[in-house]
């Protein structure tokens, strides 16, 4: 018979095996019925055999007192004055016997047996009852561990199965879907959803949803308020709420969408880097179970997952926007080469190949006429080998090598003069040696663009660049006299028109460890253009292959030296 108990506690529970066990005890005691109370936090209780109305009354006065135990002293606690029975009671003034039921050490319940008026209910009856029934306790107790273990060893390996469709797939919305549906199967519960946070319209919508108690919410909206989903999405804290009366669950949710049908449900936060991304939601325990906290433990780490997989598919995207923008970039490139080559290059060529052509013709009519044409053919060879240098000096600064930074910027700064472009340059401080030659060209690359959108843009008569090492910054100001542009709408005018040099600028100065910023006083109407760069002088003077934490590291000696 234990056996068999076994089977029934391991397949469908402990209210399934006290229903088999309870005609078995009442037949093997010789008793004439009896009633079980079990699970005293959601209390069950089945009778069988003959039980009168006054014996009713005290087996419901017992079990009341086992109750109000449960109430006040949970998991087997007690007093000074009450604590739950040990042993086996017998009625003073009727054939019945009260049993403790212990699973563990936490009282689980009580059984109550009515024997016949001839029995004596002495000593060994009394005690072949209690063993028995301890006997069947101790089944359901070892019958659940098994039970217990066997649903972890089922949700360790849910867990593995999560992690390997994270782990092998970048579709991010087949795997959060996935995630949403083992959260209800794992648990035991009715539905689940799955409900992403924008922070900056202070929102949260329900993406994902399981089962036909979820299902109206899918696509629904609402705010971080004080309901409970919005607490846990403001503060990251995991929630269970084993008893939904009169709490507001979801705000702005009429209640007629989900409130009759919610009993109880889980929440826990999906963090990534302390940032919420959004809550996690398991809903209606199956039958009348609650929640317990290793089912939330259990969520928590189902979330976490998820939380890798939201990452995952946001840096996959940013990796993605990534590369269209360096194709655009690339491409942009590409069009001002060609374009500056065709204006200029292109052009002289042009004219040198048509003069080349008349010197050829010359040479056979009149020869004396041909010096003045070589003239002409020369003064056209040096425009084009200038202008095709200056090319390939905007494509890869070769002056960096030889006379650094400064003298680069020096050379740059000359070559525009001749173009017309009147600019000033000064410098305080003396820059150390560099030792990041990519950090250098980054700087200069930013400098360059910014006097090149001067040149392009402003329609400036002045042009001021200034330098200034100031341990442990260096900053530079770009400033014009020209036509000035309203900030904001700066990086939207130049995506407008393809132009992406402003968007570089500020990706390469991040890329630094530095800030850029752009100032154009506009009241009331907008005059020349301050563009301020802050770097730390550490990201030129450590080792290209110095991670960030050892500039970070020698910024701070920088500063307390």
């Amino acid at each position: 018979m234990l056996d068999r108990l076994t089977r029934i506690a391991t397949e469908h529970g402990r209210d399934a095996l006290w229903t088999e066990a309870l005609p078995w005890l009442v037949e093997t005691c010789g008793a004439l019925g009896g009633q079980i109370l079990v699970d005293l936090a959601a209390p069950a209780r089945h009778a069988h055999g003959q039980i009168d109305q006054a014996q009713q009354r005290k087996i419901d006065a017992w079990e009341g007192d086992l109750l109000w135990l449960e109430d006040w002293m949970p998991l087997g606690g007690g007093s000074l004055t009450h604590k739950p029975p040990a042993r086996a009671v017998t009625s003073p003034d009727s054939p019945m016997v009260h049993i403790p039921i212990y699973e563990g050490r936490t009282l689980a319940g009580g059984l109550s047996l009515i024997f016949p008026q001839s029995r004596p209910l002495d000593d060994p009856v009394v005690a072949t009852a209690d063993a028995l029934t301890q006997s069947v306790a101790l089944v359901a107790t070892l019958a659940m561990e098994r039970y217990q273990l066997q649903r972890r060893l089922t949700q360790g390996n849910l867990l593995y199965e999560v992690s390997r469709a994270i782990s092998s797939s970048l579709e991010i919305d087949n795997v959060l879907k996935f995630t949403t549906a083992v959260a209800a199967n794992a648990l035991g519960a009715e539905a689940s959803a799955l409900l992403l946070v924008d922070h900056a319209i202070g929102e949260m919508a329900f993406v994902f949803v399981h089962g036909p108690t979820a299902e109206p919410l899918h696509g629904r909206r609402l705010p971080l308020d004080n309901s409970v989903v919005g607490r846990v999405a403001r503060t990251g804290q995991p929630l269970i709420v084993n008893r939904i009366t009169r709490e507001v669950v979801f705000a702005a949710l009429d209640e007629d969408d989900v409130g009759p049908r919610l009993r109880n449900m889980l929440c826990a936060p999906l963090q990534v880097k302390g940032q919420t991304l959004g809550v996690l939601l398991v809903l209606n325990r199956e039958g009348e179970q609650k929640f317990s906290a290793e089912d939330l433990e259990w969520l928590m780490a189902l979330a976490g997952q998820a939380s890798v997989a939201i990452d995952n598919a946001r840096l996959y995207s940013t990796l993605r926007e990534e590369r269209d923008r360096i194709v655009q970039t690339e491409e942009e490139v590409r069009h001002h080469l060609a374009r500056n080559l065709h204006d200029s290059a292109a052009q002289l060529v042009g004219s040198l190949l048509m003069h080349i052509e008349i010197t050829r013709k010359l040479a056979q009519v009149q020869p004396a006429a041909l010096e003045p044409e070589f003239d002409l053919l020369r003064e056209l060879a040096q425009q084009t080998n200038q202008e095709l240098r200056q090319a390939l000096l905007e494509l890869r600064p070769l002056l960096l090598e030889s006379r650094g930074l400064i003298g680069a910027l020096q050379n740059h700064i000359g070559q525009q003069r001749r173009r017309g472009q009147v600019i000033s340059m000064t410098v305080e401080g003396i820059l150390p040696a560099v030792a990041n030659k990519r950090a250098e060209t980054a700087v200069y690359l930013v400098v360059q663009e910014a006097l090149s959108n001067v040149r392009k843009h402003a329609n400036a008569q002045n042009t001021w660049l200034r330098i200034f090492v100031r341990s442990p910054r260096l900053v530079i100001e770009i400033e014009d006299d020209g036509e000035g542009m309203v900030v904001d709408q700066m990086e939207r005018h130049y995506q407008e028109r393809g132009k992406m040099g402003v968007l570089t600028m500020r990706e390469r100065v991040q890329w630094l460890g530095g800030e850029i910023s752009f100032t154009a006083p506009c009241d009331p109407e907008c005059h020349g253009t301050l563009v301020r760069i802050e770097l730390p002088l550490a990201r030129l003077t450590s080792a290209a292959n110095a991670d960030a934490a050892s500039w970070v590291m020698a910024t701070q000696s920088q500063r307390s030296a």
